[in-house]
């Protein structure tokens, strides 16, 4: 956690305007369980690493101690109020796809 800390501290010392997170795709999460993004053109899914949820959270805290705007780009449903949940001021994309 404290890698990805020192990561927004890095980039709020840079002058960005503001942090994008990518909870899809974003960074190795071994051993956890495979993440299957859902949409009608894949029937059998396309699995993607997923950010721990820890992980998530540590990037937007950092980056609220740095007073920037933290926003998460996911496609999915769940990971969408996760984010929300985590604390993330806004998403990249939204729910684009979610299937029953």
């Amino acid at each position: 956690m404290q890698q990805i800390r020192d990561l927004v501290h890095h980039l709020a010392d840079r002058k960005v305007d503001a942090i994008k997170l990518l909870s899809e795709g974003a960074c190795a999460h071994s051993g956890g369980p495979k993440y299957l993004w859902r949409n009608p053109a894949f029937p059998d899914g396309v699995e993607l690493e997923r950010l721990p949820l820890d992980l998530l959270r540590a990037g937007i805290e950092a980056g609220h101690e740095r007073g920037l705007r933290v926003t998460v780009h996911t496609t999915q449903q769940a990971a969408a109020r996760e984010a929300i949940e985590a604390g993330a001021d806004g998403l990249e994309r939204g729910v684009t796809i979610e299937l029953s």
